[in-house]
């Protein structure tokens, strides 16, 4: 300390020891901002893995509603067991159209299946389960809890759609398969 007269000066010696001290704490300042900036990067993708998930789910549910709302529409078909076949494949068209065409029971079972699993164009129509969902599966069963043979009248199905997720929640290398099913009453 030096006095002179009114002002007194204050002289740093320890200004030598100081040096460097800035630049390392904008190097841990880095750091950290690098660490907070890769937390918020993993918080993202996680966001938008979760966002396809639910754009699948909500797809699923829309095309499984699709489906119960089609068999209701044709309720002798759907007792008469006619929506208990297999799934047709999209690669090839039903032999009828029952949007301009009149179409019988079995017909028109056959037709809302493949729509609804294809798309009404088929393979290239991206508005079926086998286009909008990845791995998508459509199935429909009858379900009737009763002792008669299956042949029987139907009276309560069983529609589920699958699909794989894009996350991988248990590490495995494989995404993880949904489904969302519902017993209904045509």
């Amino acid at each position: 300390v030096v006095n002179q007269g009114r002002n007194t000066v204050i002289q740093l010696h320890c200004r030598k020891n100081s040096k460097g001290f800035t630049l390392l704490e904008v190097l841990v300042a880095m750091v950290l901002l690098a660490i907070g900036l890769l937390g918020v990067a993993r918080l993202q993708m996680f966001g938008l893995q979760n966002t396809g998930n639910a754009y699948f789910r909500t797809q699923a549910s829309g095309l499984l509603t699709e489906m119960v709302e089609r068999v209701r529409a044709n309720p002798q078909g759907a007792v008469d067991n006619h929506y208990s076949v297999a799934m047709p494949s999209c690669n090839v068209a039903v032999s009828k159209s029952c949007v301009s065409d009149s179409c019988s029971q079995s017909e028109l079972a056959l037709f809302d299946m493949y729509t609804v699993n294809c798309g009404l164009n088929g393979a290239n129509d991206e508005s079926g389960v086998d286009e909008l969902l990845p791995n998508g599966v459509l199935a429909l069963a009858c379900s009737d809890t009763d002792s008669t043979p299956a042949a029987a009248p139907c009276v309560q199905y069983t529609a589920s759609v699958s699909w794989s997720e894009t996350n991988d929640e248990d590490a495995d290398g494989v995404g993880d398969t949904n489904t969302i099913s519902l017993g209904f009453t045509p």
